[in-house]
């Protein structure tokens, strides 16, 4: 949490400063990456979304990060909705951890048939209150 530190902000509580950041910063939507156990995004209206982390057989976690970020960005900017946006970025960035090495392409056929398919989660147990039944 480096960037907490850099910023003065309790890193304690994500949420608080997920959206102290937005507000702070006047940001159309912030992500925090949680590793294997999912992500958090806040967007400029006060939702927050919270994606479990999906369960995978991790080779390499180089790159998983890097590329929960690409397809959160990616599907932001083609208008989607934050949790759609946290379920691509989260997708990809778990398929990215299947694989040696991180640079394989990963298709959009195979990661909508992840997505579709995976029903096994990660759950941090901070946010689950943040997860609809």
């Amino acid at each position: 949490m480096r960037v907490a530190n850099f910023f003065g902000l309790d890193n304690k509580d994500l949420i608080k400063m997920g959206r102290h950041l937005v507000n702070q910063w006047n940001l159309k939507c912030c992500l925090i990456t949680l590793g294997s156990k999912g992500a958090l995004a806040f967007d400029e209206e006060g939702e927050t979304i919270y994606q479990p982390g999906f369960k995978v057989e991790l080779k390499e976690p180089v790159g998983a990060g890097d590329a929960c970020t690409a397809g959160f960005i990616d599907h932001y900017l083609k208008k989607d909705l934050l949790k759609k946006c946290c379920q691509v970025g989260c997708g990809l960035g778990a398929l990215v951890a299947t694989q040696s090495g991180a640079t394989e392409l990963v298709s959009m056929e195979t990661l909508e048939r992840f997505l579709n398919t995976c029903s096994e989660f990660q759950i941090d147990a901070r946010f689950k209150h943040l997860i609809p039944s």
